[in-house]
């Protein structure tokens, strides 16, 4: 069940389902809400991708001084993309840069 859709920076179709929603809330507390996501999404500080998975793209936004980044990793597969999981970090993963504000 697909529970939210937007068009991302660059212009793809990205979904998040029920399934995955729950997974993050379980798999990652720290992630309160999910109102950063749009702004993730459409306004990210960067987009890399994934060292192990070239079709993963990772999405980087600045959210707060305790975890510098809301990262939403996003798998892309026939020109639209699911987010597979988010999580909050200090660091920037090695990848290609596909987009940098």
């Amino acid at each position: 069940m697909i529970i939210f859709e937007i068009e991302d920076k660059t212009k793809r179709k990205i979904k998040l389902t029920l399934e995955r929603k729950v997974h993050m809330v379980l798999r990652h507390p720290e992630i309160d809400g999910f109102d950063l996501f749009e702004s993730a999404l459409t306004n990210p500080e960067l987009i890399k991708t994934s060292t192990y998975d070239e079709k993963v793209l990772l999405y980087y936004k600045d959210v707060s001084k305790e975890y510098k980044y809301l990262v939403l990793v996003v798998k892309i597969l026939n020109g639209e993309g699911f987010i597979l999981t988010a999580y909050t970090t200090n660091a920037v993963k090695e990848g290609k840069l596909i987009w940098k504000s």
